[in-house]
């Protein structure tokens, strides 16, 4: 009956928003500690002395966020405005989109969490792949060449 009357529904919907907004407070952290930059756009300038490797782990935040993000605003507009998507004579079928977009922000923020490991691990460069120039992201194991050559920060 709670559920129903939206009273759930909406402390749902605050819970995982404040999940969202400390997830990206982790990440923007993250980004700034290990690639010296911040997540935030910056002038090309200042990110074209990054190195490669970072610039990509960074890509990778960013694409977490934005799919978080998005796919966040789109289940909200889907739980509030229901009824009336689902009278268009197209349902644009929000709640899907929400799954997809949820889906590709795990992947993203696991493929990142597990770079920045190996890369503090192995003291490299965040060894990443990407399908497409920056489409889809994976982390690969660090080239032997790489190793040792980051000294931690303490």
């Amino acid at each position: 009956y709670v559920h129903y009357l939206g009273a759930y529904v909406l402390l749902f919907q605050a819970h995982f928003g404040a999940l969202v907004v400390l997830g990206i407070g982790f990440i923007a952290r993250s980004v700034t500690l290990s690639c010296s930059v911040p997540l935030l756009p910056v002038t090309t300038k200042r990110l074209s002395s990054v190195h490669l490797q970072h610039r990509k782990l960074r890509m990778m935040a960013q694409l977490y966020v934005f799919y978080i993000l998005l796919a966040f605003a789109l289940w909200v507009v889907d739980q509030k405005f229901c009824p009336s998507l689902h009278a268009l004579p197209v349902n644009p079928q929000l709640h899907a989109w929400w799954h997809l977009l949820a889906g590709l922000n795990v992947h993203f923020g696991l493929q990142f969490v597990m770079a920045l490991r190996q890369s503090i691990r192995d003291e490299a460069l965040p060894a990443t792949e990407w399908w497409g120039e920056w489409v889809i992201g994976w982390t690969v194991k660090t080239p032997k060449q790489w190793v040792g050559g980051l000294r931690r920060r303490d």
